[in-house]
């Protein structure tokens, strides 16, 4: 999965990831408006918007179970904090 997911908008400067993720049946194209509005809203924190695609390479992997999506996106959102070398890990 290595490479699938790269971002190249990542920002180097990024401090903060904001992921969006759908539901069932949706896609990464669900939040194609509101992913603009927050990347412009959160300019200046220094905040990278990311329309997660793990989730949605087949139509019929949303039906895979929460447990595996879970995982697919899990392994995304972490070779996304990968490329923006400012991402500080935060225990929540």
């Amino acid at each position: 999965m290595k490479g699938q997911f790269d971002d190249p908008s990542a920002p180097s400067e990024a401090v903060h990831l904001v992921v969006l993720q759908h539901g069932l049946h949706g896609s990464p194209q669900d939040y194609a408006s509101l992913q603009p509005i927050l990347t412009s809203v959160l300019q200046d924190q220094r905040a990278h918007v990311v329309a997660t695609r793990s989730n949605s390479t087949e139509y019929y992997t949303t039906h895979d179970g929460i447990d595996i999506g879970g995982v697919r996106l899990a392994d995304e959102v972490e070779l996304l904090a990968a490329q923006c070398p400012k991402y500080v890990e935060r225990p929540y």
